[in-house]
């Protein structure tokens, strides 16, 4: 039988008859010694009753026991008493619901799904049950009801004449009470402290005195407690009132939680409040579908929570260690890999298994995943019940946005059962929406004959003969469907008919959808070293249209990969172009993939839904394309892709990580050594401010910051993986960058006045913000009035206690940090007078003790009294707009200036006056801003030639020394390098999105 994708199935709604009925009623009531197929009520399971509460839908079991030799019993009918009503019903593995009936009475037929299969053979029994409502007139006390009729027959020709059980001596209780429960928390690390509530209300029409409840708990050890208050309710007729049992659990595991309650002459059916799942890691377990028909493909998810404080890895269990029945594991399907589950959160493992059973048959999964923090809890899912015959609709959806009308589907019917059909209907309840239902041609052996409205359903029929076992394949249209601004499911029908009539005919419920496409995956980068190519992503998703698995495509540069088409699933290998890389589904986790190809390849990875509708794959990216490139890595050394422009000083945690922001806009913190993606990506409201500084703070966190132009800031914790922190500034933006204090190597003073590291940002609003760095709270903001805002970073001075702030066109201000505190902003600086000018460069120290070196927008050096601000020299650099500022001390004292086409070697002749000592300004290349080692005698600075260059720190002068990279694109900006001294790398990106990390040289 033909499997569809299990997203395209649809379920059964009500079963079909295959045969006539052939009926036998009793003479006369058979005695005991007589009785051949023999009835029960079948036995209840404590505290829940096998009965039915007055007046609210219940269920009510009845097990058969066939002893008449050499028969098998393939159908029965149930008439409940006329004050009955019956809703549905389930039977044995391999039987269905062909017929409710009502009338003076209301009647449930069963029968079995195939002939061939056989039904309850002589010395079998099964349980039926029936779905009803009983009578909601007035009752004092519980009361005791009986079957109406018995009614057993062989339709497939078999022998009958079964002597059967009164069906009046098959009782059950009506009951007057009615108990629910709820039970809280769901999970939780041990031990936990769970209350369960249970409601009582009373429909009798007489007040109960004395109701106690009465508990049960599974397993029945590992808790303390359980005692419930009050200990008795009286309850006036309609009335309600709750029990409340509180109990402590310390051993883990997985506890359910059942309850009943009752008087004299008055109880409840009883009712399960749930589970509460106990241990460091907990585990559920869930399918997507309860109803599939055999050979169905259905998806079970195990979702492992974290209950701990830190972040544990969950290794789920391989389908072998899977506990299955009527399911097996489908073909192709992997082991889902291990997972690291953060603190607080979940991570959700897919397994993929096809429908096995009987029709009728119950499918369950159950599995124990294990985690860094032992293994969780034995997760069941709730049973499924495996249907009749297979319709699949095609395609699932429609997207309207890529899609012109007329829209086209197709409806294809596998006849399951044991005899021919007649006629599908394909039925449109939304006629207002869907527009213009029409034909578009049928394969054999069914036709088109008519088509009929009724009201403002529009219906397309299909008749001829469709054998058992054959399959039918109808094609029709809409001219026109809603639209909808998220992904919208609409219901539709398709009835198939068998030969014996409309009567017996089976409705399979089934969803079209009007689709809006996914999100593209975020934060996709990808890695190249020695190794080759390693992609990272994020799957994303929305609550209309959750994360299904990627296709991910690859060509060669310049080539670019093809996008996917909708409902293709790329996973069949019949469907994968020559470009094809890897394709994946069923809610996959997976989010890195690696090529250990090492070249220049494009690659393409394209989201997908559970309806198999594509992301648009052409945002997010730095090229605006959907794709994203990889180059060939330096020797020794590595690059990394990012996605966005990379132009900032990196955040060198030497021999560690590295973290980098880019105009995605996002951080990527990054391994040192390999390049490899240490977490994902942490998104930026807007561009990012000038770099990303990385330290140990007080409180014992390795953290990195970074702000943007938003006003967003953000702490990350390297060691950790998880954002320590993010606050959003309302009304600022940030361009300069994060300065800051730590506080164990500030001085006494300021000791005095904070309890915790500081983070200093300068906003172009003129604001200075001081920020807890472990929290992220303002701890106080200072209005400077400065003319064109700060877009400088701040300077401290570790002897004075001060904060320098150059201003975009308000010159230089101090501030006194001795006058401030955590929640007191400081005031000027006593004495200082601002020199003017505009400043979009931190200033430095300059080589006397006294003194400030600034950069104006010019490029005009100044050194600054500190004390009083006073201008003690200048000196034109003719290196305007200035990216580059750097102290040099020793016997060589000066400055190095950098600008976008020179760098600019400033000698100090006697302190303060200056003189230029040579510059390097190469024809046609733009620079970046320069990485200045004053031991080593060196300054590198990056150019658009694609080189980093070697400078002598004497006097500027090219050494000819250069690390060449070579990226995709024609031309390329290149950003300031970091360097880790560790693994001996500088660390720079470049405006096409990537990072590169070359040796030393």
């Amino acid at each position: 039988m033909r499997r569809p994708p299990h997203n395209r199935l649809t379920r059964l709604a009500r079963a079909a008859a295959a045969a006539a009925i052939v009926a036998l009623t009793a003479a006369a009531a058979p005695t005991s010694a007589q009785v051949n197929l023999a009835i029960a009520t079948a036995p209840g399971s404590p505290p829940i009753a096998n009965a039915v509460t007055h007046g609210l839908p219940s269920s009510i079991s009845f097990t058969a026991t066939n002893t008449k030799a050499g028969t098998q019993l393939r159908q029965i009918e149930f008439r409940l008493a006329s004050s009955y009503t019956i809703q549905g019903g389930l039977g044995p593995p391999g039987w269905t619901v062909t017929r409710i009936v009502s009338g003076t009475f209301w009647t449930i037929r069963f029968q079995v799904a195939d002939c061939a299969v056989g039904g309850i053979a002589s010395g079998g029994s099964g349980t039926f049950r029936v779905d009803t409502t009983p009578p909601a007139g007035t009752l004092a006390a519980d009361a005791t009801d009986a079957l109406n009729r018995i009614t057993p027959s062989d339709p497939c020709g078999g022998t009958t004449g079964w002597t059967v059980t009164s069906a009046a001596s098959v009782t059950w209780l009506r009951k007057v009470l009615q108990v629910t429960g709820t039970v809280a928390p769901a999970q939780g690390a041990p031990p936990v402290a769970a209350t369960a509530t249970w409601t009582v209300k009373n429909l009798s029409s007489a007040t109960k005195n004395g109701i106690t409840p009465t508990t049960a708990v599974t397993p029945s050890t590992g808790f303390t407690g359980g005692t419930c208050l009050p200990p008795s309710l009286s309850l006036a007729p309609g009335a309600s009132g709750n029990f409340t049992c509180t109990y402590s659990i310390t051993t883990p595991g997985s506890y359910a939680f059942a309850a009943t309650a009752g008087t004299a002459g008055a109880t409840a059916v009883g009712a399960s409040a749930g589970s509460v799942r106990v241990g460091a890691a907990t585990a559920t377990f869930a399918f997507d579908s309860l109803s599939a028909g055999r050979g169905d493909r259905v998806r079970a998810t195990l979702t492992v929570r974290n209950n701990g404080a830190s972040a544990i890895t969950a290794t789920p269990p391989g389908y072998a260690a899977l506990v299955l029945t009527n399911l097996t594991k489908a073909a192709g399907a992997t082991d889902p890999a291990a997972a690291s589950v953060p603190a607080g959160a979940t991570r959700d493992f897919v397994y993929s298994l096809d429908v096995t059973g009987l029709v009728g048959s119950k499918y369950v999964a159950q599995g124990t995943a294990s985690t860094t923090a032992g293994n969780t809890n034995v997760a069941v899912t709730p049973a499924g019940t495996v249907s009749a015959s297979l319709v699949d609709w095609t395609p699932p959806a429609v997207v309207k946005a890529r899609t012109a009308s007329p829209y086209l589907f197709t409806v294809t019917v596998v006849n399951g059962s044991a005899t021919a059909v007649s006629e599908v209907d394909v039925v449109n309840p939304q006629n207002g929406s869907w527009t213009v239902m029409a034909n578009q041609g049928t394969s054999s052996p069914l036709g088109y004959r008519n088509r009929t409205i009724n009201g403002a359903v529009t219906t397309l029929r299909y008749t001829g003969t469709l054998a058992a076992g054959a399959t039918a394949t109808i094609h029709f249209q809409f001219t026109g469907v809603p639209t909808v601004a998220q992904t919208t499911a609409y219901p539709f029908q398709v009835v198939v008919v068998p030969s014996g009539g409309g009567q017996f005919s089976t409705t399979y419920a089934v969803t079209a959808s009007v689709a809006i496409p996914i999100p593209d995956v975020s934060g996709l980068t990808v890695a190249s070293n020695s190794g080759g190519q390693v992609l990272a992503w994020t799957n994303t998703g929305r609550t209309d249209a959750p994360h299904d698995g990627v296709v991910v495509f690859r060509t060669a540069a310049p080539s670019v990969p093809r996008i996917p088409a909708d409902f293709v699933d790329y996973t069949v290998p019949a469907n994968q172009p020559a470009d094809f890389f890897y394709a994946d589904r069923d809610s996959s986790a997976i989010d890195t993939i690696a090529d250990p190809a090492v070249g220049a390849y494009n690659y393409r990875v394209c989201n997908r839904d559970a309806l198999g509708v594509f992301s648009a794959c052409n945002t997010g990216f730095w090229n605006g394309a959907g794709w994203i490139d990889s180059a060939i890595p330096p020797a020794g050394g590595w690059t990394h892709q990012l996605g966005g422009a990379v132009l900032l000083l990196p955040g060198v945690v030497p021999g560690n990580r590295v973290g980098i922001t880019s105009n995605a806009p996002s951080v990527t913190v990054l391994d040192l050594a390999t390049g490899d993606r240490a977490f994902d990506p942490i998104p930026l409201s807007a561009l990012p401010s000038n770099g990303t500084p990385a330290g140990r703070m007080g409180n014992g966190k390795l953290l990195l910051f970074a702000a943007d132009n938003g006003g967003l800031v953000t702490a990350f914790d390297l060691e950790a993986g998880t954002t320590a922190w993010q606050v959003t500034k309302t009304g600022e933006s940030f361009v300069a960058g994060v300065a800051g204090i730590t506080r164990s190597y500030a001085p006494a003073a300021f000791q005095a006045a904070y309890n915790q590291d500081v983070l200093f940002l300068p906003s172009t609003t003129g604001r200075l913000l001081a920020v807890d760095a472990w929290t992220g709270a303002t701890l106080w903001t200072v209005s400077t009035g400065a003319a064109g805002g700060l877009r400088a970073r701040i300077v401290y001075d570790y002897a004075t206690n001060k904060l320098y702030v150059p201003a975009s066109g308000g010159g230089v201000l101090a501030y006194d940090l001795g006058t401030s505190s955590s929640t007191k902003a400081p005031t000027a600086a006593a004495g200082f007078t601002n020199p003017g000018g505009a400043f979009r460069l931190g200033c430095v120290r300059a080589s006397a003790a006294t003194d400030l070196a600034c950069v104006d927008a010019s490029g005009n050096l100044v050194v600054l009294d500190r004390a009083t601000g006073a201008v003690k020299a200048t000196l034109a650099t003719g290196a305007s707009s200035p990216s580059s500022l750097w102290p040099v001390g020793g016997t060589a004292a000066g400055f190095v200036v950098g600008n976008a086409s020179r760098v600019v070697r400033v000698n100090i002749v006697s302190p303060p006056s200056m003189s230029l000592a040579g510059t390097w300004a190469p024809a046609g290349v733009t620079l970046s801003p320069v990485q200045v080692f004053v031991s080593d005698g060196w300054i590198y600075v990056g150019g658009s030639d694609k080189k980093l260059h070697k400078l002598r720190l004497s006097d500027a002068g090219d050494t000819g020394m250069t690390a060449s990279i070579t990226p995709q694109a024609a031309s390329v900006l290149l950003g300031p390098p970091g360097f880790d001294v560790v693994n001996n790398l500088f660390v720079f990106g470049t405006d096409d999105g990537r990072v590169w990390a070359v040796k030393s040289f």
